[in-house]
């Protein structure tokens, strides 16, 4: 029994020692122990070494197999990817190690699978290791994330990354677990007044900041108060490219205040007629506290008059919101209130008066007053206007103006007396009854008893209105006298714009019988007169039937005398080759063709009177064709003759005169000033002065007009030719060619005719300007009118002469304007039917009836012995003529969009429908934006549409060729003066790619 038992317990024991080896060499995964060289690897960095030790000596290792994941987003094992590379993948001999590299950063995870036996047969065990992975070096910037349009003085958040060459994102997670400091970059932006918080307030325009555990660093950034680009440049370290961000500060913030500005603003309250046509036209400007415009911002405005309803109206991109009021039937004061909808604090009120249409009283006026009598101009009529207002100085239509004459006390020259053309007129819509007067005639034949050359009288026109009477003074005269006449363009026009004033001044007057002209022509018939081709005597030819076609035929006198070689003259003698030639053959054509006289003449002198003073024009230009050049140029002996035909046949009461042409110095007969040192030939019936010809000229009331003629004269011989004209009170001439030697000799016979006007200057003075019968100063901020300068139409001044002249020259008057608030004209002398003309802009700033030429005004001339005033010359000036009213005028674009979708290599090709019921002009700007870059870069400004249109269509391109690849978007902008913007985008993003050429697909 004994024996049984411990049998018994030798069994147990054995069994519990098998049991106890079995338990042993089972292997745990506590022993299994999977190191790392390196706490944190660097992806793109030297390999970890991992290493697996086994504390279990019962167990036979046959191999470890290794494999490395990526935990994304630290999710459990379902969320692994492979990353990296282990090498070996399979070790068989211990120590069992394998190296890991990875590019990729984050927490990688290494799987480590070991194959044993265990009591005789296989078994494996999966153990993992989680190596961490630090980013590589800052290799570039991400992209930004932030927003690149807010409102001034906004805050925007500015998020922004980098990256390792792998396309890691670089964080803090490495510096958060072992300390240290991570990667950085700089802010900096501009202007000046942008900042970004710097935990405490927006104090500063840069900042560092640090990248986070997520590889992200942000700022917070205000944009500048002041509307505009902000810049914010992002600096990371050395060798890494900036990048920088633009972002725009909108002028649409909330307002802080409203300007208002009222046409036509003349008045306290400014007025308009109650005629039920007329409105006043109200700017509102908004402005935020810093004083940018308050763009897409609403005003709620409501009248004190409780029939009108309230309206909302929101301001354009320039803070502007523009609306009529009126019209009124109903006399009285108006207010309109216009408050700002997102700040209740800011409001306007804006009184306006309208008044009674009624008229009350009547302007008269003559254009000209100073006339010539009707019988040297028969169609000449002067306008007088009596023009009709109300209590404002507005023009009222419809009134009937009676008119009569008050007789003067006529000269006895007078023949006919003067008259109106009709008795009464009815005002127009500028508010004037016009009627036309009649000047007096006077006798015309000079055998009568009655006969005067210097008549002149006057009268007095009566106009009569209701109970209201005007009279004004009108004057008449035969002889040469000045008359001016003005005129406005238009004479109605809205406040702002520009006005056309023209001053005329007319030589009028005694245009039947001036003095008469008894003129001489002395030409130069010496041998170098054939030089040049047509040769010069030819041009001279020319020219002086153009002198002779000045001269009234039957009056003027015209002789003839010439000065060269004596004896036998021929165009064709040998050796003279005309035509400039040495060919002869033709000689005999040209002499036909431009010497229409025999071409032969037998001069008896060398100066010699060809053709005594006549009245027969014709037998002049016929006597001209039979010079012939040849010989010398006894100048002083042709002068001689010439003023001795003259002081013997002159008449006493004409304008004597001598004209001296030379192609050359004088030589035969020596110096015609008989200076003193020069050789010259002694005239025995003359005086020992009168061997100078000035003098002999001056005794006897010549006066001398001296040509030099082509480029043979020398210096001293122009100026023996100046001396002659000159100091006789003549001019001096140079023609350099026939053409000019034209003009010359047209000049010479205005010079010759009788002045209307000598040394005449006219004084616009603007100082104070008259408006509705008051006046008032037109000075600084509260002026009326203010000069234009124009480079074609002010100040322009033209001449008109009889023969077809005219001249015309433009002249800035800015300075003189700025300095004497006038405007000053030299005119000079004004001839016998010549027209003096001046043409100038000013610009309307009041409105009102504004007389434009008040008593501080005139002309003077002939030495200031005689003085004109202006004619009164008024102007209405009133508010927008042609507007259609634009209280709910509105701004639309719509169905923004491609035409030609698909693949483009091209252009993209874009339409749209405009649609605006203002009458101001609305501009159209297209837009386009590369994600990315996120600034709207403008590419199309289209032409301004005036409106009103409706549903028009509109179209543009975008060339893509050039652009660089990626993503756009499309904007379209439409803004108008008078209303709110409008803008459009297009629905979807475009692809724009350059792989193989310039393609766009819409996805």
């Amino acid at each position: 029994m004994t024996g049984f038992k411990w049998k018994g317990r030798l069994t147990a024991a054995f069994i519990l020692l098998i049991f106890l080896i079995s338990a042993v060499n089972a292997l745990e995964s506590d022993e299994i122990l999977i190191q790392s060289d390196r706490n944190w690897m660097t992806a793109g960095g030297d390999p970890a070494s991992i290493e697996v030790i086994v504390n279990n000596v019962s167990v036979t290792v046959q191999s470890v197999e290794f494999e490395s994941f990526m935990v994304v987003n630290s999710m459990p094992l379902a969320s692994l990817a492979p990353t990296g590379t282990v090498t070996p993948s399979v070790d068989t001999g211990s120590p069992w190690k394998t190296d890991f590299y990875c590019e990729r950063s984050g927490v990688a995870e290494i799987h480590v699978t070991l194959n044993y036996i265990d009591n005789g047969s296989p078994a494996s065990m999966l153990k993992t290791f989680q190596q961490k992975v630090d980013h590589a070096p800052m290799y570039s910037l991400g992209t930004p994330d932030y927003l690149y349009e807010t409102t001034v003085n906004e805050a925007v958040t500015i998020t922004v990354s980098a990256l390792d060459k792998y396309g890691n994102l670089v964080d803090s997670k490495k510096e958060d677990d072992v300390g240290g400091t991570p990667e950085s970059f700089e802010m900096i932006s501009s202007p000046e007044t942008s900042e970004f918080w710097d935990g405490l307030g927006f104090n500063n325009n840069s900042i560092k900041l640090y990248v986070n555990s997520t590889g992200y660093a942000t700022a917070l950034f205000r944009v500048s108060e002041i509307a505009g680009t902000n810049l914010v440049n992002i600096i990371p370290p050395s060798g890494i490219s900036p990048n920088l961000l633009t972002i725009k500060g909108l002028a649409n913030a909330e307002p802080a205040d409203i300007v208002v500005s009222v046409s036509p603003a003349s008045g306290d309250p400014p007025y308009q007629p109650a005629d039920g046509i007329s409105k006043f036209y109200i700017i509102y400007q908004l402005v935020d506290q810093w004083g940018n415009p308050s763009g897409n911002r609403t005003l709620y405005i409501n009248s004190t008059d409780l029939t009108e309803p309230a309206f909302y109206r929101t301001s354009n991109s320039l803070g502007r919101i523009e609306i009529s009021y009126g019209p009124q039937v109903i006399k009285g004061i108006y207010t309109l209130i216009a408050s700002s909808v997102d700040n209740g604090s800011v409001s306007v009120t804006t009184d306006l008066e309208f008044v009674s249409t009624a008229p009350t009283d009547m302007l008269l006026t003559a254009n000209p007053q100073v006339m010539p009598s009707h019988d040297v101009d028969t169609g000449f009529t002067s306008a007088i206007r009596a023009k009709i207002i109300d209590e404002k100085g507005n023009p009222v239509k419809g009134e009937t103006v009676t008119f009569s004459i008050i007789p003067g006390a006529y000269p006895l020259s007078q023949v006919a007396g003067p008259y109106l053309q009709s008795a009464s007129a009815e005002s127009d819509q500028n508010g004037q009854a016009i009627v036309k007067f009649v000047p007096g005639e006077f006798e015309t034949d000079w055998d009568s008893l009655n006969y005067s050359k210097q008549s002149s009288a006057s009268c007095q026109v009566r106009a009569e209105w209701n109970s209201t009477v005007r009279y004004i003074n009108l004057e008449w005269k035969n002889y040469p006298y000045l008359s001016v006449l003005t005129n406005v363009t238009p004479e109605t026009v809205k406040v702002n714009d520009t006005v056309k004033v023209t001053i005329q001044l007319v030589g009028d007057g005694w245009a039947l019988q001036p003095d008469p002209i008894d003129v001489v022509s002395v030409a130069d018939r010496s041998g170098s007169m054939i030089w040049d081709y047509p040769d010069r005597m030819v041009s001279l030819m020319a020219a002086m039937k153009v002198f002779s076609n000045e001269m009234h035929d039957g009056r003027d006198r015209v002789g003839l005398t010439s000065f060269g070689s004596t004896k036998g003259s021929n165009i064709c003698v040998s050796g003279n080759d005309i035509g400039i030639d040495d060919y002869s053959g033709d000689d005999s054509a040209y002499k036909s063709l431009y010497y229409p006289g025999s071409g032969v003449t037998d001069y008896a002198d060398y100066a010699t009177v060809d053709l005594a003073l006549t009245t027969d024009l014709a037998a002049f230009d016929a006597e001209v064709d039979n010079i012939v050049p040849r010989g010398g140029t006894p100048m002083r002996y042709g002068i001689y003759k010439a003023i001795k035909h003259v002081r013997d046949n002159g008449r006493e009461d004409a304008v004597k005169a001598i004209i001296v042409l030379s192609d050359g110095d004088y030589n035969d007969y020596g110096d015609p000033l008989a200076r003193s040192g020069k050789s010259y030939t002694y005239f025995s019936d003359l005086s020992s002065q009168e061997q100078d010809m000035r003098v002999f000229a001056g005794n006897n009331n010549i006066t001398i007009f001296s040509i030099a003629f082509a480029d043979g004269m020398s210096s001293s011989g122009r100026q023996v030719m100046e001396r002659l004209a000159e100091d006789t009170g003549g001019k001096y001439y140079y023609a350099p060619d026939g053409e000019e030697l034209k003009d010359v000799y047209k000049d010479i016979a205005g010079e010759l005719k009788e002045a209307a006007g000598v040394n005449t200057e006219m004084e616009l003075m603007f100082q104070n300007v008259e408006i509705n019968n008051v006046t008032v100063p037109n000075t600084g901020g509260d002026a009326v009118l203010e000069y234009v300068y124009d480079p074609d139409d002010s100040t322009l001044i033209e001449n008109f002469y009889s023969n077809g002249t005219h001249t015309s020259v433009t002249e800035d008057q800015r300075a003189w304007w700025t300095e004497n608030i006038s405007l000053h004209f030299d005119v000079g002398t004004v001839y016998l039917n010549q027209t003096w003309q001046t043409t100038f802009l000013l610009k309307v700033l009041k409105p009102g009836n504004i007389n434009l030429f008040n008593d501080t005004s005139f002309i003077s001339f002939n030495g200031g012995a005689d003085t004109l005033e202006l004619p009164d010359t008024f102007i209405t000036a009133v508010a927008d003529l042609n507007s259609t009213g634009i209280n709910f005028t509105a701004l639309d674009v719509s169905g923004f969009h491609i035409t030609n979708p698909g693949d483009i290599t091209d252009t993209i090709d874009l339409e749209w429908n405009l649609d605006y019921t203002g009458s101001s002009s609305a501009s159209q700007n297209l837009y386009y934006l590369r994600l990315g870059d996120n600034v709207w870069i403008p590419f199309k400004v289209l032409p301004g549409v005036g409106g009103p249109v409706s549903t028009m269509t509109q179209q543009s391109q975008l060339g893509i060729v050039d652009l660089p690849p990626g993503e756009y978007r499309l904007r379209l902008i439409a803004s108008a003066a008078d209303t709110a913007d409008d803008m459009e985008e297009l629905s979807t993003t475009i692809m724009i790619g350059a792989s193989s050429g310039a393609y766009i697909k819409i996805e």
